[in-house]
């Protein structure tokens, strides 16, 4: 007779052994994928495991004393329990494996990432390979499991090349020169430490830089403190270190204003990443210590007839809050690539310069008619409702190559700026002797910069350009007063579109 005690235990038992048995799943019911550079034994054995009928534990899950599983057991993020008998190997990854007294194993007992417990009275015919601190992990996504793996980064980790970082030259600082690196403290559980120092020198000014910065990340999380000491400029997105440096070094055109500043910070930033979509969310909490620089003249190549002013800034402190956002998504015939930042400055910690601003960035690409690609880039920013005006070092430009050729560099200034510059990119079949096949670009742009009293309506140029591997022609011309800019240089084509280049 089975009294009501009994009765429950035996539903209790079956339930469980009815969970266990749907939580094991047949290695087919999801995709599970390997990637990255882990343990090389380790990915091999994985990968050599995925290439075979396994079976795959993807939630808590018990065997019972009664089973016997015939073919190999994959363990991901997951607890596994097993009672009775796995007549192959049993790998766990990001896992949690118990082996009780009556469990038995014919082959090896792997714990990648995880916890292995067993007891002294399971039975296990091969070898016990417990690895509790490699670097591995498990990703769940809708139906896939990615197993990934990464090595144990050196102590030191030198920036650039043997600890340099590419020299810069400009009109402010001449020839500028920086040394750095990072030291990996020891890990806190799941907790990677850096510290990371920077020198550097101005041999126009005759003054050091550099910082120092102490990083907390775990996965995707990332918790920075530390201090600068540095020069800034705002016209970034108009040249880049590289073409600028040249640009100056060749022919004494510098595209881009300066100031030095002192900042301490404090960041915490997530980075998130879809199967099409990566980017990173960032607020920073910073001090900034701002004062005007002079221009002077460095040696070029060829002299400039004369040295442009470099702009004094608003001396004095800012304290703010910087929200920023970044991010990019790739598609199969477009991507795209969005930023965003907003900035709130008050009187905390002495701060000077009370305002909001906000600035947004991107750049769309996409296949066009035929082999063709069209290309539209965009900036904005300026002060949000409530603030009339922006510190000038908040300001930036519009004028001369890279914004509109066509006026003069740094034409207009402000700390309103609106920039949209539209590329459509025709591949020709014609193919010189040397120069190869050039790629034909319909260029046109249209943008301003202004301050609040002065407010001022967009400009705008058309153009031509035709790329070859190295060199360029490129005519534009200004359409309200029909003046034209020809020029001839070196650049870098693209080489693969944007949305079939790897993404980081």
């Amino acid at each position: 007779m089975t009294t009501p005690a009994r009765r429950a235990r035996l539903c209790a038992c079956a339930l469980a052994v009815w969970a266990g048995l749907v939580a094991v799943l047949p290695a087919g019911a999801q995709v599970v994928e390997r990637e990255g550079e882990g343990d090389a034994a380790l990915d091999h054995r994985l990968t050599r495991l995925l290439q075979r009928d396994y079976l795959l534990v993807a939630q808590d899950t018990l065997i019972p004393a009664s089973d016997t599983v015939r073919r190999p057991v994959l363990v991901l993020d997951a607890r596994l329990t097993l009672e009775g008998t796995i007549s192959s190997d049993v790998v766990g990854v990001d896992a949690e494996i118990f082996l009780r007294p009556s469990a038995s194993v014919t082959g090896d007992v792997v714990n990648i990432a995880g916890g292995l417990y067993r007891s002294e009275l399971a039975t296990i015919a091969g070898s016990i390979l417990d690895l509790p601190l490699v670097h591995y992990r498990v990703v769940r996504e809708p139906g896939r499991l990615r197993i990934q793996g990464w090595l144990d980064p050196p102590s030191v980790e030198l920036q650039g090349f043997l600890g340099f970082s590419a020299p810069t030259y400009d009109r402010v600082d001449a020839l500028s020169l920086a040394w750095g690196g990072a030291y990996r403290l020891p890990a806190l559980g799941r907790v990677e430490p850096r510290i990371h120092g920077q020198l550097g020198w101005r041999t126009g000014r005759g003054d050091p830089t550099g910082g120092l910065e102490l990083s907390l990340t775990r996965g995707g999380t990332r918790l920075r403190v530390g201090g600068l000491a540095t020069t800034i400029t705002n016209e970034d997105w108009i040249k880049s270190d590289v073409n600028n440096t040249l640009s100056y070094f060749f022919v004494g055109r510098d595209y881009r204003d300066y100031y030095a500043s002192e900042q301490r910070y404090v960041e915490v930033s997530r980075a998130f990443r879809a199967r099409r979509l990566r980017g990173v969310l960032t607020l920073r909490g910073q001090r900034e210590d701002a004062r005007s620089l002079r221009a002077k003249d460095p040696w070029t190549f060829l002299a400039p007839d004369s040295v442009r002013f470099n702009p004094p800034i608003s001396d004095g402190r800012i304290s703010s809050l910087v929200l920023a956002a970044t991010s990019n998504w790739t598609g199969q015939l477009s991507a795209l690539e969005l930023g965003a930042s907003l900035e709130v400055a008050g009187s905390a910690l002495d701060g000077r310069h009370s305002f909001r601003r906000h600035v947004v960035w991107g750049e769309w690409a996409m296949a066009a008619l035929s082999d063709h690609t069209l290309e539209i880039e965009w900036r904005l920013m300026g002060p949000l409702p409530g603030t009339d005006s922006l510190p000038h070092q908040r300001w930036s430009f519009v004028g001369g190559s890279g914004t509109l050729q066509t006026f003069d560099l740094a034409q207009f200034p402000g700390d309103r700026v609106v920039f949209i510059e539209t590329e459509y990119i025709i591949p020709l079949r014609l193919r010189l002797p040397l120069l190869g096949a050039p790629d034909l670009h319909l260029l046109h742009a249209a943008g301003m910069g202004w301050v609040r009293r002065t407010r001022r309506d967009l400009e705008q140029e058309i153009g031509l350009k035709l790329q070859f591997f190295a060199p360029f022609l490129r005519l534009l011309v200004n359409p309200a007063n029909q003046e034209a800019d020809f020029d001839v240089g070196l650049s870098l084509p693209a080489g693969a579109r944007p949305w079939q280049r790897p993404q980081q």
